[in-house]
């Protein structure tokens, strides 16, 4: 027999081998996508669960985490923030809070959200608390040289908020 390589005919094949449970040849068909580089959260889907049948959790796991991070756009942080911009900008501020703390859940990697968090707290929200949490969590992130001005600022606002 010859090996399919179409990325459509193995996925149909790894999810064949899934619904008559053959767990083992399911991920190996998946195994191949990964090889080629052309999985899909399905795929990781399939693996996962399979890996659960055969009582492996770990892997189940982490091919779960697969499928999440393929299902999800790498700019879903990015919508968050900027829709916490706007409530910010209609002064709905706990709508602003969630909205920020929701891209977080996405990635923690533009840390500016964290100062933008803490600078809320502080000057809008009056929570001194939340505010010098955010702002230690900015300055902890080690922020990038251009963020120069507003790293200076949270820590001086850290000193204030701290006496």
């Amino acid at each position: 027999m010859v090996a399919p390589t179409s990325s459509e005919v193995i996925n149909i094949l790894g999810a064949s081998y899934f619904m008559v449970k053959r767990y083992k040849e399911c991920i190996s068909a998946f195994e191949i996508l990964e090889t080629n580089k052309t999985t899909s959260e399905t795929s990781y889907y399939y693996t996962a669960m399979s890996y659960k049948a055969l009582h492996d959790q770990e892997k189940a796991i982490e091919y779960l985490n697969k499928a999440i991070k393929s299902a999800i756009s790498s700019n879903v942080n990015s919508y968050y923030a900027e829709m916490g911009d706007s409530y910010d900008k209609l002064h709905k501020l706990n709508k602003a809070v969630n909205a920020y703390q929701k891209s977080l859940l996405y990635d923690n990697k533009p840390l500016i959200t964290y100062y933008v968090l803490a600078n809320l707290y502080d000057s809008e929200l009056k929570n001194k608390a939340i505010a010098a949490k955010y702002y230690r969590k900015y300055i902890k992130a080690s922020p990038p040289q251009k963020q120069n001005t507003y790293l200076t600022y949270a820590k001086s606002r850290l000193k204030e908020l701290s006496h």
